[in-house]
């Protein structure tokens, strides 16, 4: 047999049909159906050398637990024979994750296998400062991440923490003493400042801290372009804004900087031109009403997907909010799920709220030490993360959902319900819905007036 039958037969548990016994099954009878080793009579034994449990091996004779538990004493060995007391909270958490064979993959890398042994042993410091040691990219940042969330490290914000690095790193590449100066401020009072408001808040998200970091390079090009026409920012002239924005690619990336220098009084005051957006595309309801239809009857669609997919048609929600609703906004009342999005909950109809119901009983993700026991509704890859905005858009896609269609979601919303009670009930800005409805030229300005009139007559 291939290994992936193997596997699959040992998998395979239940109460063998035969002896009753509740063991693996691996072995098939005259009819085909899954049965135990000894009425199969399969000569090789399943059963873990060191804990007994019928279950696929991964060393020879030991099963995946055993075999994970096995493996990561030895990287964790603090050079005593034992795991490091410090690391002792992540190793519990690894040992005991419900899927231990991605925790075997992940443990392959030569790379996360070094950095383990290295905090272990005390050559590299179990601290943050010690992490940022470490070569950069997404590895040196999911184990930080698995660590804080176990925790083995103190927790912070990891986009506040990549956009200090950020920092720091383009700091050092400013050449000129008068700019690195002005950066230092711009980055200290312009976005270091907000951003460390918004991870307070608990609001700081990736694209907030990618944002701060493109606007900061775009300041040290313009800066860069100035000093090449030998033009110092505090005589910076309307003439030299213009030919920027009329010569530059991505001319607009500098307009915070721009913005915050006339604020300032770092530069004269300047006219600077302001993008316009264009109108809204909007998908016709017949669409949206097919979109939803797909989604609620469509199995081959992840469940996942259709609840995503059935927040943004039906509720007109963003991937932005739905990405980081948790488990707790999601109550059941009367015989009804409903999910918190503004003021109050709001009850959902019963397919969609089966949908729900569905998804919170089978999350994925769930069974790696990463996220075992995780309070968001869409759990993501990284430890106590939900999922990445970006890319719940992109399956979306894929789906055929875009914008447009959460656009004629909010429009079909404010032709039923006043913009104002959208607005609270769904967690909207009430410009975002006042707007809406005066596109569509619903009038609920009188709608008060009209319901007390209504009432007083059936009295």
């Amino acid at each position: 047999m291939c290994t992936n039958c193997v596997r699959h037969g040992v998998r395979t548990h239940g109460p063998c049909p035969e002896c009753e016994d509740e063991r693996s099954l691996p072995g098939l009878d005259s009819t085909g159906q899954p049965v135990c080793v000894d009425c199969s009579g399969i000569p090789t034994s399943f059963r873990c050398a060191i804990c007994g449990v019928e279950d696929e091996s991964f060393y020879s004779h030991t099963c995946l637990r055993c075999s994970l538990k096995r493996r990561l004493s030895g990287i964790l060995d603090d050079g005593s024979g034992m795991v490091a007391a410090a690391m002792l909270p992540f190793f519990n958490a690894m040992v005991s994750m419900g899927r231990p064979r991605q925790g075997l993959t992940w443990l392959n890398s030569a790379a996360v296998r070094q950095r383990l042994t290295d905090l272990a042993t005390g050559v590299v410091p179990l601290t943050h400062e010690g992490i940022d040691t470490f070569g950069g990219g997404p590895g040196r940042e999911y184990l930080r991440e698995l660590l804080m969330a176990h925790g083995v490290l103190p927790t912070v914000d990891k986009y506040l923490l990549a956009f200090e690095r950020f920092a720091q790193h383009r700091l050092q590449n400013i050449d000129d003493p008068g700019d690195r100066q002005t950066i230092t401020v711009y980055l200290r009072w312009r976005h270091r400042r907000d951003l460390v408001a918004r991870s307070e808040a608990g609001v700081l998200t990736a694209r907030t801290q990618n944002n701060a970091q493109q606007q900061t390079n775009a300041a040290v090009r313009f800066l860069d372009w100035l000093r090449m026409r030998q033009v110092a920012l505090s005589a910076c002239s309307q003439e030299d804004v213009d030919i920027w924005f009329a010569t530059t690619p991505n001319a607009v990336s500098a307009l915070d900087f721009l913005k915050w220098s006339i604020h300032h009084r770092r530069c004269m005051p300047l006219t600077i031109p302001t993008g316009r957006r264009g109108p809204q595309v909007v998908s016709s309801e017949s669409h949206r009403k097919e979109v939803l239809g797909r989604l609620l009857t469509d199995d081959v669609i992840s469940l996942r997907d259709r609840v995503v997919g059935c927040l943004v048609v039906l509720l007109a929600q963003p991937v932005t909010r739905i990405c980081t609703l948790r488990l707790s906004d999601v109550v059941e009342r009367d015989g009804l799920v409903a999910v918190q999005l503004g003021n109050e909950a709001v009850e959902l109809p019963r397919a969609v709220g089966a949908l729900v119901t569905a998804h919170v009983q089978s999350r994925s993700r769930m069974a790696t030490a990463a996220n075992s026991g995780s309070a968001w509704l869409f759990p993501g890859n990284s430890p106590n993360q939900h999922v990445v905005a970006r890319q719940l858009s992109r399956r979306m896609s894929k789906l055929g959902i875009s914008i447009s269609d959460r656009q004629a979601a909010l429009h079909q919303l404010v032709r039923d319900v006043p913009a104002p009670i959208v607005a609270l009930a769904l967690g909207f800005n009430p410009t975002t819905t006042t707007k809406a409805a005066a596109g569509l030229g619903t009038d609920w300005a009188a709608y008060a007036a009209v319901r007390s009139r209504q009432t007083s007559r059936s009295h």
